[in-house]
């Protein structure tokens, strides 16, 4: 597959984080001409990103959902260069397979303490901002996704809305709490306030940390990359030469994620299973 991939991220602590890792890993597979990273409030930036890139572009954005910052990164895009220059596919957040990941992180927290998932409430722990509806309603969407599946209890919880960490905890039953992070980095927000709220807790809990920093994360975001949504078709069709050999470039990188996609399901089943 020729062009170049670019994890879009908002930035911690003045670098890409945790998209730096998932970059290097992808670079690995020689997909891509090349594969960056950039920043909306870090370096490199977005701007940089694009500069002198092999085209063409696809732009992953390292969000959790189509909320303020992905509007941001849209616009950011779009100051830089003409949209038909590049492809912007959805948020890794909004994958699919991002459920899966949640539970198989979760599973392997319960397996690690000792505990059974089935007398463990799962409780995730998201954003949330009054600027834009989207981050709650994904946390939402993610938690009821993940019902029924081992847990005794499923749940969400928000950082700048309703409702908190130790409210939400306290509507779960189970004798027990574990904690994922719906963050893509372990920054301010994914590590220090999320562990500061989870501490009002009043039972025994585990904090996985975020399920952006795992590298489950990598089939997930070259799933995205790879697949034409309706968004990006009329950029595909602009890119006429060479479209034969990206098709197949396509075909062989989704059919080459299937292993590590059932590698994914097969773990996160495990959350069903009680320890023994």
């Amino acid at each position: 597959m020729t062009g170049t991939l670019i994890l879009a991220t908002h930035g911690v602590d003045g670098g890409p984080g945790s998209a730096a890792d998932h970059a290097r890993a992808i670079r690995t597979l020689g997909a891509w001409n090349e594969v960056r990273v950039g920043c909306l409030k870090a370096e490199p930036s977005v701007a940089a990103a694009l500069v002198g890139a092999p085209p063409p572009l696809t732009v992953v954005p390292m969000l959790m959902s189509e909320g303020y910052i992905y509007g941001r990164l849209r616009a950011a895009l779009e100051r830089v260069a003409p949209s038909p220059t590049w492809r912007l596919t959805r948020p890794v957040g909004a994958s699919p397979d991002l459920p899966a990941l949640v539970l198989a992180r979760a599973a392997a927290a319960c397996r690690d303490a000792g505990w059974s998932a089935a007398g463990t409430a799962l409780l995730l722990v998201g954003h949330g901002t009054p600027r834009a509806a989207a981050s709650a309603a994904h946390a939402r969407r993610i938690a009821a996704a993940l019902a029924g599946r081992g847990f005794s209890d499923v749940g969400c919880a928000l950082l700048e809305e309703a409702p908190t960490p130790a409210r939400a905890a306290a509507a779960l039953s189970g004798e027990r709490i574990v904690a994922v992070g719906l963050f893509l980095d372990n920054g301010p927000h994914g590590d220090g306030d999320v562990r500061a709220a989870l501490a009002e807790i009043d039972r025994p809990f585990v904090y996985t940390g975020v399920v952006g920093a795992d590298r489950g994360l990598v089939p997930l975001i070259l799933a995205l990359a790879t697949a034409c949504s309706p968004e990006q078709g009329p950029v595909c069709s602009e890119n006429r030469a060479g479209d034969r050999h990206q098709r197949e470039g396509q075909q062989h990188m989704v059919g080459a994620l299937h292993p590590a996609h059932d590698a994914l399901r097969r773990d996160a089943r495990l959350a069903a299973e009680p320890v023994v």
